[in-house]
C-alpha cells in the first residue's frame, strides 16, 4: 500500500485484487479548471466488487457519512453509487428507486416509464465479474438474477455501451452542465474504471459536461459505463480518507461500492 496526496498517488495491491488510483488536472481553460481522478482496479472471484447497503429492514435506507461507512466495513476503495435509497426515503418528487439489486436481494422494482432525470439506466454487475448496460425496463429484476446478475444500480444516463457512445452523449444538449461527477464502468469482467471529478470549486475544479466524463472513459478502453449520483453525492475514498473535494457540503449515503478490505483501514 503507497499512497501520497501530494503527488496525486495512490496504490494498493494483493494477490487478489490491484488498486492504481492518480489525481490529475487541466487547468488550461482557466475559466473552467479540471481536477479529476482514474482509478483503474483488477478483482478477481476471491476478491470481487461489493455492493454495500447500510439499514436492516430497508437496505440503503439508513443514511451516514461516506467516511464513516467505508471504516466501519474496512473498505480500500470505496465511492458513492446510485443514492437509491435517497429515493427510497423521500420519494417527494415521485422519482421510483430504479430496479435495485443488492449482492443477490432484490431491494426495488419500480422504474422509470420516461426519460427524465435521472432516467433510471441499470449498470448490471454479473457473478462472472462482467458489466452490463441496460435501459430502465429493459429487464425486471427476476429476469436480472436469472441472467446471473449479481447488483444493479440505477441512474445513468449510460455513457458507453458495446464499446461505443451510447445514443445520450451523441446529444449535444444532454445534461450539459458543468458538475462533480462519478461513473463507473468495465474494461472486461473483473477489471473495473472508476472516474471522479471535482467540481463547484471556483478556482480549483468547476465540473464537466457528462460526454466529457464519457470520452475519457472510452479512451481508457471502458466498454459498459454508467454516470452515478454526482454533485454534493460524489465521494471517492481511499483507505478510509476522503480523497476527492467539492464546493457543496457531502450528503449522507446508505450505499456505497467497495473494492477490497483491510484492517488497516481505521475505525475512527
Amino acid at each position: 500500500m503507497y499512497a501520497d496526496a501530494d503527488k496525486g498517488v495512490w496504490f494498493y495491491l494483493t494477490p487478489s485484487l490491484s488498486i492504481e488510483l492518480k489525481r490529475y488536472e487541466d487547468k488550461s481553460d482557466k475559466k473552467f479548471p479540471i481536477v479529476w481522478y482514474e482509478a483503474d482496479i483488477h478483482c478477481s472471484p476471491e476478491t470481487p466488487l461489493v455492493a454495500y447497503t447500510n439499514g436492516a429492514k430497508t437496505p440503503g435506507t439508513a443514511r451516514i457519512s461516506p467516511v464513516d461507512f467505508v471504516r466501519q466495513r474496512h473498505i480500500v476503495l470505496g465511492i458513492t453509487d446510485d443514492h437509491f435509497g435517497y429515493r427510497i426515503v423521500e420519494n417527494d418528487k415521485g422519482i421510483p428507486p430504479g430496479i435495485i439489486i443488492r449482492e443477490g436481494q432484490v431491494i426495488t422494482t419500480q422504474t422509470r416509464t420516461k426519460e427524465t432525470l435521472p432516467n433510471l439506466d441499470i449498470l448490471a454487475v454479473f457473478e462472472d465479474g462482467s458489466m452490463k448496460t441496460f435501459k430502465p425496463q429493459e429487464h425486471t429484476a427476476e429476469e436480472y438474477l436469472a441472467m446471473g446478475v449479481r447488483s444493479t444500480y440505477a441512474f445513468g444516463p449510460v455513457l458507453i455501451q458495446n464499446g461505443e457512445l451510447s445514443e445520450y452523449m451523441l446529444r449535444d444538449e444532454y445534461y450539459s452542465y458543468h458538475e462533480p461527477r462519478m461513473a463507473m464502468g468495465m474494461i472486461e469482467p473483473y477489471h473495473y474504471f472508476i472516474l471522479c471529478v471535482e467540481g463547484r470549486l471556483e478556482n480549483r475544479s468547476k465540473g464537466v459536461y457528462l460526454n466529457w466524463v464519457a470520452e475519457k472513459m472510452l479512451e481508457k478502453g471502458v466498454v459498459e459505463a454508467l454516470n452515478l449520483d454526482g454533485g454534493g453525492t460524489a465521494v471517492l475514498t481511499f483507505m478510509g480518507e476522503r480523497i476527492n473535494r467539492t464546493g457543496s457540503g457531502i450528503r449522507s449515503v446508505g450505499s456505497m461500492t467497495g473494492f477490497g478490505v483491510s484492517d488497516l483501514v481505521p475505525e475512527k
